[in-house]
């Protein structure tokens, strides 16, 4: 802090809003409001730096069981997911969620994690990303993002010098950087956005997972 940075932001993992790893679909679908009011709570009790007076960015990392990246394929007829009833219904929760935070911390700024999480081939026009962006700004305008102050891009980096994907890696950040700006609120109004990154490679299948990210 002394050097000029600080740190005035919280990454909630999904479990405290009931969606850990294990979450299935019928869990996420017959949880009450007053079920994850309890888990938020119980969470937020522990946190001694969380309560009404938390004024920083809290960022909710909710993607099990549905990704925000997901969200395109319910509502696209040509994917074997395709079911706009259920988009209505994931919907719904993460707005329920969302609300449940707001209330409980109600001064601070709300983050949501990976809207959106551009695809790592970085193409604009692909069925997929098209597919992506199809569903975040669906979603917004059923109101996902109308009690957030900031979406979060996925934009780590993901691949190393030798990865065949490496030289993709400004290509995707842009669309990330462009979708993000281009979602509103139902208002018409568009948010912050602070995108996602970190110091090391994030990937399972790379061969510099873990690694630094060179300067």
């Amino acid at each position: 802090e002394d050097m000029g940075a600080k740190n005035d932001c919280w990454m909630v993992q999904g479990g405290a809003v009931g969606m850990s790893k294990d979450t299935t679909e019928a869990d996420f679908f017959n949880a009450s409001r007053a079920q994850i009011e309890s888990t938020f709570g119980r969470y937020i009790s522990k946190k001694s730096e969380l309560g009404s007076t938390f004024t920083g960015l809290l960022v909710l990392d909710m993607e099990t069981p549905f990704h925000p990246r997901e969200l395109g394929n319910y509502i696209d007829p040509a994917s074997d997911e395709y079911d706009p009833i259920k988009f209505d219904a994931i919907v719904e929760g993460f707005k329920m969620r969302i609300d449940v935070v707001r209330e409980l911390v109600p001064n601070c700024k709300v983050g949501l994690y990976g809207f959106p999480t551009p695809h790592a081939h970085g193409k604009a026009d692909s069925e997929t990303e098209i597919r992506r962006t199809l569903g975040y700004e669906l979603a917004a305008a059923r109101g996902i993002l109308d009690q957030v102050d900031t979406i979060c891009p996925v934009l780590y980096q993901r691949f190393g010098s030798t990865d065949s994907k490496y030289h993709r890696i400004a290509d995707y950040m842009q669309i990330g950087v462009d979708t993000g700006r281009s979602l509103r609120r139902t208002n018409g109004t568009a948010l912050d956005v602070q995108p996602l990154l970190a110091f090391r490679i994030y990937n399972g299948s790379s061969a510099h997972n873990k690694e630094l990210v060179p300067i």
